[in-house]
């Protein structure tokens, strides 16, 4: 589970991502001018997003089931173990009973 495939996100064209995007094959049309169109909208596959993009993606817990929307550098750094998690299911399996950091089996 994890991050749901195919999936395709709206974004905005800027200074920032311009190159990026025509690096990566993404066609633009040009401004009266020939530079690119500050503003203009297009699609883009989800696995071609910067690793650092804010946009949100749509993510399934691999415990409970659940499709939850999360922000693509949320989803990178969560990610790591192979598994993602909601954040209720993330508390229950990492800060409960003996995961707990306050826990204490004498008590």
């Amino acid at each position: 589970m994890g991050l749901i495939l195919p999936q395709i996100v709206e974004m905005r064209l800027n200074g920032r991502n311009v190159s990026r995007y025509r690096d990566l094959g993404y066609d633009f049309p040009k401004g009266k001018h020939g530079d690119f169109i500050d503003g203009y909208k297009f699609y883009v596959h989800v696995l071609d997003l910067s690793t650092y993009s804010n946009l949100p993606v749509k993510v399934q817990c691999d415990c409970c089931g659940d499709v939850y929307a999360m922000k693509y550098s949320n989803y990178n750094i969560k990610h790591s173990d192979d598994k993602t998690y909601c954040n209720h299911c993330f508390r229950k399996i990492f800060y409960s009973g003996k995961n707990h950091p306050q826990w204490n089996e004498n008590i």
